[in-house]
């Protein structure tokens, strides 16, 4: 599962956490606690904004 959240993440972006904090939210077997860090480190790594990590997280 681990893979398969870091490939979306990677491929779609910040369209990609948007849709897996939606798919957590309606299917409960998605942890949040493995997309959030994700979206963290990909920050961290200045691969995206800070402030747009956040909004997509915070979106739903």
């Amino acid at each position: 599962m681990l893979e398969w959240v870091t490939n979306i993440i990677a491929s779609m972006g910040y369209a990609g956490i948007v849709f897996l904090m939606f798919l957590e939210n309606v299917f409960p077997p998605i942890p949040s606690e493995i997309i959030m860090p994700l979206a963290g480190f990909r920050q961290w790594l200045r691969e995206t904004s800070t402030w747009r990590s956040l909004f997509s997280l915070a979106h739903l």
